[in-house]
């Protein structure tokens, strides 16, 4: 059974946080975003993760690695990276910020708490983009050091998200 720990709505932010974790009660957690549209045209969708409740986001050289898989009109795309200062959960700068384009996906964190393996991000997405084009695509990622999450940073490459919302979820034990 999932169970809704809090929603983030966008209106012209430049972040969205989610604390909230709790290992004792949740084995795993799940983000659902639903139209985000973003204030610049043509960005990425990125994530951060932090191990101090939210104090501050990890952004080092080597803390994330990350790849995706993406089919579009007339072509399939790969993406990835080793040693990412994020995870990338939509890439090729694409999204589009016009009323009718956005991005939706569902992101599930594995073992964040554990803080004996990586925590490990799967997650799959819909976007109109900025040349009226419809992506689908399906990724993962991870944090490279066995530490402990607590705390998850949802941002865009450039500008603000001006709408959008964000459900965070826990897998009850």
């Amino acid at each position: 059974a999932w169970a809704l720990i809090s929603t983030g709505t966008a209106s012209g932010s430049a972040t969205l946080d989610f604390t909230g974790f709790n290992n004792s009660i949740y084995s795993s957690y799940k983000f659902l975003v639903e139209n985000i549209n973003p204030a610049t045209d043509a960005t990425d969708f990125w994530m951060r993760t932090s191990t101090d409740g939210g104090s501050s986001y990890d952004d080092g050289a080597a803390d994330y690695d990350w790849a995706a898989v993406e089919a579009q009109t007339g072509q399939i795309l790969t993406r990835g990276a080793a040693s990412a200062t994020r995870i990338i959960l939509r890439s090729n700068s694409a999204i589009g910020n016009a009323s009718t384009e956005g991005l939706s996906m569902e992101i599930t964190l594995y073992v964040p708490g554990d803080g004996v393996l990586v925590t490990m991000v799967n997650f799959a997405y819909l976007t109109h983009t900025n040349g009226a084009t419809l992506h689908s695509g399906h990724g993962g990622g991870f944090r490279d050091s066995a530490t402990a999450v607590n705390a998850v940073r949802f941002l865009m490459d450039s500008g603000n998200m001006d709408t959008g919302t964000i459900q965070f979820l826990g897998q009850v034990k």
